[in-house]
Formats: C-alpha cells, structure tokens, sequence
C-alpha cells in the first residue's frame, strides 16, 4: 500500500483512491518524490516476499497481480523501453488482442435497421443524438431520478452498506466522459463532463457504471466487507494499472444489464417520463446496445496510435467510421488515449466486460461476488477453466 502510494506523486490518476490511514499516507509520502528505479526494486522485492507471507489465497493472487503493475509502471518511470501491448499485458494480467471489425459492421447494421430518417447511418445515428440530448438544465433531476430508481435495483442485487452515498457534479475540461472519485466512509463523488452533448442512453448508462451498481457499489460494499470487517488493509488503496481496474470495469460496464435484468431498457426511460423527455424507447434500447463497441472501438485505435504510431488525427478517423462518433467526441476520445495516465486503461473496459460477463453467465449470483470478494483477473480465467 506504502508503494501505491509513493508511485502516485510520479503519475496522475494512478492512485484512484485511498481510503487508509492519514498517518500511513504522511509516512509514504515523506521524503519524496522517490526515485523510480528504488521503487521498482522495492516492487521486485514484494514480489519474492508475498508469496512467504501467511496470507489467503486470494489475497496473494490479488497482491501479486497489483504489484506485477507497480512493477511495469515504475520500469517505465525508470526508462525502460515497453510495447503497448506488453504493458496491457504486465499491468492487467491479460493480453489485449484487436477487436474483429466485421463486429462493428454487424453492429452497424442493426443501427441501421432502427434508426429513422434518411441518408447515411452516420448522419442518421448523429440526429438521434441531437434529439435525444438531455438539457443542461434538466440534467440534475434526471440524474436524481434515475440514480434513486438504480439504486434500488441494486439493492436487490447486493446488500447495499448502511450510510453509503452518491453525489453527482458536472465538470467540463477533463480527458474522460465521467469519472468516479470514492471518497472512502462509503461515499462517491461522481462528475460528468459535459464537454460534449450527453444523450438520455448515455446518462442512463454512466449513473448505472459510476454509481448504482457499478463502480460506487464495488467500492463501498468492498470498503465494509474487506477492509472493515476481514481487515484487509491493501483493499484501502485502488490503483489504475493492475488486474483490479479489469475486474472494476468488467463491473461498470455490465452494471445496467444487471440491473435491469430482463426488464429491458425502456423500464428507465419510463421512470425520467414525468420530466418531459421523450425518445422511442426501442430505438434506445438498441443504441445503448450497439454503443457499447465504442469501447472496442477505442482500443483498437489505442493500438494504432501506440504501436502502429498512427498520428491522432487518423485516429480520429478511425473513431468517426466505427464509433460513428461526431468529430468533437472522436477528438475527445483521442485526447483520453493520448494521456499518458490512461493510454493502456482503454482495455480495462473491453477485456473486463468480456471476462466479468463469462464469470456472471457461468456462477450463481456471479455479479454479486465481483461486488464483494477480492477478485483479480486470474481468478476469474481459473474459475472459468
């Protein structure tokens, strides 16, 4: 935990979110900055000496796949030369493979099939997008309404921690298009970037991964079952480069499914009704779905700009044919995969998704255990042998 933490200072966003000791973060953080090749080494002992400790298995799986990140995070700090790909690969536990394009093309003939008007799919998906934008002024109630309606699905998925809460903020400015700031005594702190127009499937979408029972979920049930009830003091810290952050978003982006259940789509739309927001809830239905492979999408174009050295605005091309994304939001994208903070974590989203969706298929109450043990990339792919 010690180690998360004095890598911080040297990466922005590495350290999602501490909610330890103040006196264990002074005592990291003293006489820093420290230098990355003495925290690599340190990252290399730990790696020797986890396995020596008498600890639960899952609790060394979990170490060893976080320290294996800090290891390839603080080479890097240290000047080591690594592959896109190898990095993917040494910070998550899992090899990223490309995303079969013919999956975008399926995906965009079943846009085309509902989305009405005239013309090209992409001019149609773009004045879906404009008629579905939620306006800035009515943004706050509907973000209160679907997250109360969310919130109690989630409960009857998982026995919400007394106490826990969600506050929503919008931002402009940022990299990303919501983010999730856990502030520890089972509180979050979620911001929406309003940088770009956000549609009523999008704002659906991001209360559901952010807060209930998406990222919010996970971190206050695990903050009361592991780190206050089991003890386990390494769950006070949440890093963005190891296998933890593959389980975290294999969490968020099947946490509307969930929710939902078999309920379908239109059971949210139904309940933002009364605020005088209206789109056909079976086009929706199919947007939100179809939408998902922009995450597919941006990790492909991840691979390009990084290992391929394609220059950002071929990028952005690339986005604007497969993610069908209007100009603003594919330079938006970019610049996030640009960042030097996130420029690997795209495949967080698509590796998680597929290996969560496989474990919840596969085991009783699958989604109600990546909520609340402590899971790690390996796990999941043994369990699911």
């Amino acid at each position: 935990m010690i180690l998360c933490l004095r890598v911080g200072p040297h990466v922005e966003d590495f350290v999602d979110a501490y909610i330890g000791p103040a006196a264990l973060k002074e005592e990291a953080l003293a006489d820093g900055p420290h230098d990355p090749q003495a925290l690599r080494d340190e990252a290399l002992a730990l790696l020797e000496d986890v396995t020596r400790e008498d600890l639960e298995d899952d609790r060394v799986e979990w170490l060893l796949g976080q320290l294996r990140g800090i290891e390839c995070v603080t080479a890097r700090l240290a000047g080591q030369n690594i592959a896109w790909s190898d990095q993917v690969e040494r910070c998550f536990a899992i090899r990223p493979r490309p995303v079969d394009e013919e999956l975008f093309q399926a995906s965009h003939q079943r846009l085309d099939e509902v989305l009405p008007g005239t013309g090209d799919l992409s001019s149609r998906y773009h004045a879906w997008i404009d008629a579905a934008v939620v306006p800035t002024e009515t943004l706050p109630r509907v973000i209160e309404v679907l997250s109360a309606e969310l919130r109690r699905r989630a409960a009857k998925l998982v026995d919400l921690p007394p106490g826990e809460r969600v506050e929503y903020e919008t931002v402009t400015g940022e990299p990303w298009q919501a983010f999730n700031h856990y502030r520890g005594d089972l509180a979050s702190l979620v911001q929406m970037n309003l940088d770009v127009p956000r549609t009523i499937v999008d704002v659906v979408a991001t209360v559901a991964h952010e807060a209930y029972p998406g990222h919010h979920t996970e971190r206050a049930c695990k903050e009361q079952l592991l780190y206050r009830h089991k003890s386990r003091l390494e769950m006070s810290v949440m890093i963005a480069s190891a296998p933890e952050a593959v389980i975290s978003e294999g969490i968020a982006t099947n946490a509307l499914e969930a929710a939902v259940g078999d309920d379908g789509f239109q059971t949210l739309l139904e309940v933002v009704g009364d605020l005088g927001f209206r789109v056909d809830p079976a086009v929706a239905e199919v947007v939100f779905r179809e939408e998902r492979w922009s995450y597919g999408v941006a990790a492909n174009a991840a691979r390009m700009l990084h290992e391929d050295g394609i220059p950002p605005d071929e990028a952005e091309s690339y986005l604007r044919e497969w993610a069908l994304d209007p100009p603003d939001r594919a330079a938006k994208t970019v610049s996030y995969l640009m960042d030097p903070g996130s420029w690997t974590y795209i495949t967080a989203y698509t590796d998680g998704k597929r290996l969560c969706r496989l474990f919840m298929d596969r085991h009783p109450n699958g989604f109600r255990r990546l909520l609340t043990e402590q899971l790690t990339v390996s796990s999941l792919l043994s369990m699911d042998a």
